[in-house]
């Protein structure tokens, strides 16, 4: 089956002079791929988990893959504006 996702998007114009987010630096393209690199093992740890009827452990790696996805994706949406 073929699947159409969207991890993100960034806006390739200002709308209503806004300005747009800085240039996501290497360290931080490199900080998104790790982060989506790690959320791709622990869902394949799940899944394997699954197989084996570990649904509470399998719960607790997806739960981390989303956590590590979620955390991508506001990288990539803040621009990497951090909040302190």
């Amino acid at each position: 089956m073929i699947t159409i996702h969207t991890r993100a998007t960034r806006p390739l114009l200002p709308a209503d002079g806004q300005q747009l987010p800085p240039p996501l630096t290497p360290e931080q393209l490199l900080r998104i791929e790790s982060l989506r690199t790690l959320a791709a093992k622990k869902r394949r740890a799940a899944k394997a988990l699954l197989a084996e009827d570990l649904t509470e452990e399998a719960a607790a790696l997806d739960k981390a893959a989303d956590l590590a996805d979620a955390e991508a994706n506001e990288i990539l949406t803040s621009g990497g504006r951090t909040s302190v």
